[in-house]
């Protein structure tokens, strides 16, 4: 076994397919709702605090600037997550052996996958606009423009995999 590893390769154990675009499908949405609601809860925090008298001024003043610092280290670090995942993916799919027979079960699987992530790209739409949460969602630019074309996004993605994927010689390996 340890043999036949070596022999293999760099690339021998590393893996990459078109399920992991669901995967980062998934936690991109997730981390973009617990943002959200997270921000949400850091300012009725903040103003609850702010209208407390039992609290020092520098307390307030430091919840203040954290709470205006937030949308923007979160709306870089969903960019960095979407960004980075999607590199990860595309280059990963370099290391995996494919047959031209499954290009057929490859655009199948897109195809659902394009109604999953429209379906939860929608779904942040409603939580994201919600009365409670429209004014905090509107402060993560980023993260709401991904969020509200993420359907179209994971789509490109996924092709962009399949091209990288089909594109070598059937068996093929970089």
């Amino acid at each position: 076994m340890k043999r036949e590893r070596s022999r293999l390769g760099i690339g021998a154990s590393k893996k990459g397919s078109l399920l992991d675009i669901m995967w980062i499908g998934l936690v991109l949405f997730i981390f973009a709702v617990l943002t959200i609601v997270g921000g949400y809860i850091l300012t009725e925090v903040s103003s609850n605090f702010g209208n407390s008298t039992s609290i020092g001024n520098e307390s307030k003043q430091m919840l203040r600037e954290n709470e205006d610092r937030l949308p923007a280290l979160f709306d870089g670090i969903f960019l960095f997550m979407f960004i980075g995942s999607m590199l990860a993916t595309v280059i990963s799919v370099f290391w995996i052996k494919t047959h031209p027979m499954f290009f057929f079960i490859s655009i199948i699987m897109v195809i659902i996958f394009a109604f999953i992530f429209i379906i939860l790209g929608d779904m942040f739409g409603d939580v994201a606009n919600t009365t409670e949460f429209q004014p905090t969602a509107q402060r993560f630019s980023i993260m709401t423009h991904i969020m509200d074309h993420f359907g179209t996004y994971m789509l490109v993605l996924a092709f962009i995999v399949i091209i990288v994927l089909f594109v070598k010689p059937p068996g093929a390996q970089v």
